[in-house]
């Protein structure tokens, strides 16, 4: 037997089909993804609800589970429903660049690193290793903190470097909820990252800080003269 809302949903269905999402209010758009994981109530009113209280579609998509869960009629399997949309199209962006992953300037670095950092509400620090030529090798998460703090292990970022057989190496991280400009903490970790590796003859190309849409290169911006 269908739902009685059976008819609604695939109304709504055939008119995202019909219009595209550019025709559609972010409320409808927010509903229709809400039927996959709330099968048989109306999502209408929970999508006004999820975007009255978060402000707008990025506010929902980036709030922690936890946050999501407080919202009635959002429970576990919904809250992480829309936090996997979020790394889907962080997924998405990230692969929609470059396909060759030649990231041979920091512009290119950091706006493959905007994607990465999609969402996320602590700090975290990547590595990205390359070969002679700038190909990307491999890029990881190798730290993980607070909202507002970081812990960086020189030594671990030195043996992925070296596991990876790369020379030549960046490291990015995020400033959530702030603005992409290094503090001093975030100078004098990277000096000491540039002298570990140099031991190695690895060289550090660049630090990136990432705040939102926004991200900062060390190099260009000449606060790390040793880059």
């Amino acid at each position: 037997m269908k739902h009685n809302h059976y008819g609604h949903r695939e109304r709504t269905r055939q008119l995202f089909l019909q219009a595209g999402p550019a025709g559609l209010p972010d409320h409808m758009l927010l509903e229709i993804l809400l039927y996959s994981a709330i099968p048989q109530r109306d999502t209408n009113d929970l999508a006004h609800q999820l975007l009255n209280t978060f402000g707008s579609v990025k506010g929902v998509l980036e709030a922690d589970v936890q946050l999501l869960q407080q919202v009635p009629g959002v429970g576990y399997n919904t809250a992480v429903m829309l936090k996997t949309v979020l790394a889907l199209f962080s997924r998405y962006m990230r692969d929609g660049q470059d396909s060759s992953r030649v990231l041979n300037t920091s512009e290119k670095i950091g706006q493959y690193m905007l994607p990465v950092f999609l969402g996320k509400t602590d700090e975290e620090v990547y590595l990205l290793c390359f070969d002679d030529r700038f190909s990307l090798l491999k890029c990881e998460c190798i730290g993980g903190g607070s909202h507002n703090a970081v812990q960086v292990n020189r030594q671990k970022i030195a043996e992925r470097a070296v596991v990876a057989k790369s020379n030549l190496v960046a490291i990015a991280h995020n400033h959530p909820g702030g603005v992409a400009m290094p503090s001093d903490e975030d100078i004098h970790a990277t000096l000491e990252i540039y002298k570990t590796l140099r031991d190695l003859n690895i060289q550090l190309f660049d630090h990136i800080i990432v705040a939102g849409d926004d991200f900062v290169s060390l190099r260009d911006s000449n606060l790390f003269v040793g880059l």
